[in-house]
């Protein structure tokens, strides 16, 4: 498989397409042009409504979305794309723009085993991959796990480091008590 051979939209009519590939006017002119067809899409129904698109495709046989969209919208995604034989691979990945940047992402994928080994040399290029399972949403519910735990360990450092208003305040109020038990 060759990743430079895709098909991508063009982001407007005077750009050119990055990396050697040909230019699409929509999602499914990509899904008409290539047989993995790769989102990353800012919200549930952007979505839902490229899987709609591709889901008409003629080449298409996968569908990776990178895209935080929760459990049931994969679901839902997988869903309509399995009804056309097509594979829908969830992927969201964690780390943020500075793992974009540094290629360092963790992405989180659920999809039948033989597919992610296939697209392992992609989620490679953009950070280090976690096969989690072949049922959908699963990895929606693993990038959910993982916010938890990055919250929890925000909240814990927080709470274990004293502000330094706190700092002030405890330092007054210590040197205020201290002072009062010496003068009796």
């Amino acid at each position: 498989m060759s990743w430079r051979s895709t098909t991508v939209p063009r982001p407007s009519p005077t750009s050119s397409p990055p990396w050697g590939a040909r230019a699409a006017s929509s999602a499914r002119g990509v899904a008409d042009n290539a047989e993995t067809v790769v989102a990353s899409l800012p919200s549930l129904q952007a979505s839902r409504d490229v899987a709609t698109a591709v889901a008409d495709g003629s080449r298409i046989r996968r569908f990776v979305d990178f895209s935080t969209v929760g459990r049931h919208t994969a679901i839902e995604v997988h869903d309509l794309l399995a009804s056309r034989g097509i594979v829908a691979i969830d992927s969201p990945v964690s780390g943020g723009v500075g793992g974009a940047e540094t290629g360092t992402l963790a992405v989180m994928v659920s999809a039948p085993r033989v597919d992610f080994e296939l697209l392992t040399p992609l989620y490679e290029t953009i950070g280090r991959p976690f096969y989690l399972a072949d049922k959908p949403g699963s990895a929606q519910t693993m990038k959910l796990v993982n916010n938890l735990l990055a919250a929890t360990g925000l909240i814990a450092t927080r709470s274990a480091r004293p502000s330094p208003s706190w700092a002030s305040t405890s330092a007054k109020a210590w040197t205020h008590g201290r002072r009062r038990r010496s003068a009796t």
